[in-house]
């Protein structure tokens, strides 16, 4: 049981770091590529009043997967998997994981061209395309 709650909350830190709970902004790529040292990345809130990203809509030009989001629901949606499946119709995209712990929401392949209206949704917090990192 430890060992299982522990794993967890490993895969769950993984998923924040991953997904975007932690973001930066896409003009922060850019910065972090210069040699100056690199300014640490603000944290979004999806609770009422929190901090939001500057775009409900958070693209990554230079590593960003195409037809790959996550998308952070509010943290006032109450059924994470209805409003992923609803959604995921709607925008006629495939759902690839929930997120019920670490962030709320799900990751999906849908078209480009609709991420931008699935980003204005209501229950949406924000959307943020899938990226490739490297590691140091």
């Amino acid at each position: 049981m430890k060992r299982t709650n522990w794993l967890t909350g490993v895969m769950s830190a993984g998923i924040v770091v991953g997904c975007g709970g932690t973001s930066r902004a896409p003009e922060q790529d850019a910065k972090n590529k210069a040699s100056a040292p690199a300014e640490p990345a603000p944290v979004y809130s999806c609770d009422a009043g929190g901090q939001r990203p500057p775009s409900k809509l958070l693209l990554h030009p230079t590593n960003g997967l195409a037809g790959r989001y996550i998308v952070v629901f509010l943290n006032s949606v109450p059924d994470v998997q209805a409003a992923a499946n609803r959604l995921a119709q709607k925008y006629g995209g495939r759902i690839t994981a929930i997120y019920t712990h670490a962030l709320r929401g799900f990751a999906a392949a849908i078209d480009d061209a609709m991420a931008a209206s699935l980003a204005e949704e209501a229950d949406v917090c924000w959307v943020e395309q899938d990226s490739m990192g490297k590691l140091p």
